[in-house]
């Protein structure tokens, strides 16, 4: 997860990555440009009818009350959301911690084994391959530096990586309890964790 040092208030006013100005900003010139005219016509245009003319307090009374709830809605949904994805992401975390440490300590596989830093290292591939998955971005480069060389073209040529990487790290477990590495209460224990894992990313996306 990003944890970023908290900016000064004044500071924040400033920020431009990430920010909803990029969006606001050309309407709020389009708005403001034509607030500008009508102020310049009202001043400069010597018409009777432009100075008859006179504006209600209401109608924008009645919008401001509506933009109020609105804002407030979504304000609240979005925290929730964002809650949602901390809880998320803190259950990948878990339950990846979760499985390393059992393949590490309850298996027949010695830590520094071939088998074990396969497996604990395709965790961390598949940490990354979700990241990547949900900014839309290349993993290529993190799949390379983690992933062993026969895994690699099977899960670039997927769409769904994240998914690929669990289907894999279940066949080496499989494998391992064929050949007596994984004993089964264990390999039960570690079913769940990659239950949990495949509810994670069923729930961020």
């Amino acid at each position: 997860m990003i944890v970023r040092p908290r900016p000064h208030w004044f500071r924040m006013l400033f920020i431009w990555r990430g920010s909803v100005l990029r969006k606001l900003v050309p309407r709020l010139a389009i708005i403001g440009g034509l607030a500008v005219f009508a102020q310049i016509l009202h001043v400069s245009v010597d018409a009777e009818w432009l100075h008859r003319l006179e504006l209600s307090l209401q109608p924008f009374t009645l919008l401001g009350l509506a933009l109020a709830i609105f804002l407030g809605f979504r304000i609240n949904v979005s925290h929730e959301r964002y809650w949602d994805a901390r809880r998320l992401w803190g259950s990948i975390m878990n339950a990846s911690r979760a499985l390393a440490r059992q393949a590490l300590t309850l298996t027949e596989w010695a830590p520094k084994s071939i088998e074990a830093q396969r497996f604990v290292r395709g965790l961390i591939a598949h940490a990354h391959a979700f990241r990547h998955q949900l900014r839309a971005t290349d993993a290529s480069e993190d799949l390379r530096r983690l992933l062993a060389a026969d895994d690699l073209p099977r899960v670039q040529a997927a769409r769904w990586k994240p998914v690929v990487i669990l289907q894999l790290l279940g066949d080496q477990l499989h494998a391992a309890r064929r050949d007596g590495s994984l004993p089964d209460v264990l390999s039960a224990s570690m079913e769940q964790s990659f239950n949990t894992l495949g509810d994670a990313v069923g729930g961020c996306e």
